[in-house]
């Protein structure tokens, strides 16, 4: 398995100081790194002390939080976020002809085969379904129900269903139309779009190996928590650290670079 190093570590820490150098954007996924992961979406509360950090980072440089929730939902947590929001894995808050009409058509088609494929296992297994408009997560807290689920999801659909990508994640699975972008053509799109020449993107789940995986030197990509197999250049140990890192990127925002 190979290495990864921790973000906060020396050389961690010269990895992110060598943006100095750059004109960056920071990225973060919300759910299980901006706010710590609770049993239900709804449960999840952001700290006013990362609250103010945001605030202050994106002062500074930009900032942008890409994560698989709805873009109403993300608003409700930052109604004056002087950020950029990106919504449901990239399909929204991204300007740009996007088949959005298609996506939101192949969900509710989607929706009425989950909601009877779920109907038998809603009470036991505590399974339910978060229809974001142009995705849909199924949640449980059984592993062994989800992958018996991922299984019929792609191997006994009914074939007038349009086609969709299954990606699992951290206690749910998620179902997203091919057409749209996911991650990591978001932080891309992101990219260019702040004229950034580099970056930072943290995440914590299978959704953000997207934006791992990219072939992009000057973006730093790091994991929070452990992974057996992840793209991640480094490591954050937990979410309760994800203040610290937010410090130490304001701390080095705060320092003269060499092209000041």
């Amino acid at each position: 398995m190979r290495r990864v190093p921790d973000i906060l570590s020396p050389r961690g820490r010269d990895a992110l100081r060598a943006l100095r150098q750059q004109r960056v954007l920071i990225a973060f996924d919300f759910d299980g790194t901006i706010a710590p992961l609770a049993r239900h979406p709804a449960s999840v509360r952001v700290s006013s002390g990362v609250r103010r950090q945001l605030q202050t980072l994106a002062a500074a440089v930009p900032v942008a939080i890409v994560s698989g929730r709805s873009l109403a939902d993300l608003r409700r947590y930052f109604p004056r976020f002087p950020g950029l929001l990106v919504g449901n894995h990239g399909a929204e808050g991204l300007s740009g002809h996007r088949p959005l009409a298609a996506a939101r058509r192949a969900c509710r088609l989607w929706r009425r085969h989950l909601l009877r494929l779920l109907h038998v296992r809603r009470a036991s297994a505590g399974v339910w379904l978060e229809d974001k408009s142009f995705s849909l997560t199924v949640h449980s807290r059984s592993p062994a129900v989800l992958r018996t689920l991922r299984r019929q999801l792609a191997h006994a659909a009914p074939p007038d269903l349009p086609p969709m990508h299954f990606l699992s994640g951290k206690a749910s699975i998620n179902i997203l139309f091919p057409a749209v972008p996911d991650k990591g053509e978001a932080v891309l799109l992101l990219l260019r779009r702040t004229r950034a020449e580099g970056g930072l993107f943290v995440g914590d789940d299978e959704t953000d190996e997207a934006v791992f995986s990219l072939k992009k030197k000057t973006l730093i990509t790091v994991r929070v928590g452990h992974a057996r197999q992840t793209q991640a250049a480094f490591f954050l140990h937990s979410q309760k650290e994800i203040g610290c890192l937010l410090a130490t990127l304001i701390d080095l925002r705060r320092l003269p670079s060499k092209r000041s």
